[in-house]
């Protein structure tokens, strides 16, 4: 039985079997930035697309404030209506887009 365990030349070490399970479990930081570049290599074709809709995105978000400010001499309460459209529907995922490609190049510095 402590041979099955603790490894015999018959048959593998349970322990050793164990214990790399364990240390494939944490990587260093050597093995997580070949993970990082990796992942950045396969999804590099979607980037593209990734752009293209945030700007859509923001885009719209902006013509409808454009269009609101437009229409408040005329039709204040089309132009409330469009206001409140764009505060509640718009804001939050135009901000949360900005963010994703704005903050994290702001909070690692403006030149890098």
């Amino acid at each position: 039985m402590l041979g099955w365990l603790f490894g015999n030349p018959s048959g593998g070490k349970v322990i050793d079997k164990i214990a790399s399970g364990a240390d494939a479990l944490v990587f260093t930081n050597e093995e997580k930035m070949d993970l990082f570049i990796k992942y950045q290599e396969a999804t590099a074709p979607q980037n593209l697309a990734r752009r293209l809709l945030a700007l859509m995105m923001v885009g719209f978000y902006l013509f409808v404030v454009l269009l609101a400010v437009i229409t408040w001499q005329y039709q204040r309460e089309y132009s409330d209506f469009l206001f409140r459209i764009a505060n509640e529907l718009l804001l939050i995922p135009v901000t949360t887009i900005i963010g994703f490609y704005f903050l994290k190049r702001f909070s690692m510095g403006v030149n890098q």
